[in-house]
């Protein structure tokens, strides 16, 4: 359980990276981060649902 909760928060650091490289320098540009498969709005929901839904496992 330990190593899935390090994974937890290198999905958590990739989420919040994503809007910051908007604003912050030094982070790559937000085309590295975003595909395109998705609308950008969409895309952080779903990636939020897919955090909650591994936190959830690890901590049942």
């Amino acid at each position: 359980m330990r190593q899935a909760l390090g994974i937890d928060r290198a999905v958590v650091l990739r989420i919040a990276a994503q809007p910051l490289s908007l604003i912050l320098p030094g982070l790559p540009d937000f085309d590295a981060w975003h595909g395109g498969t998705m609308p950008y709005p969409v895309l952080p929901a779903f990636q939020l649902a897919i955090l909650a839904i591994m936190l959830a496992t690890n901590l049942a």
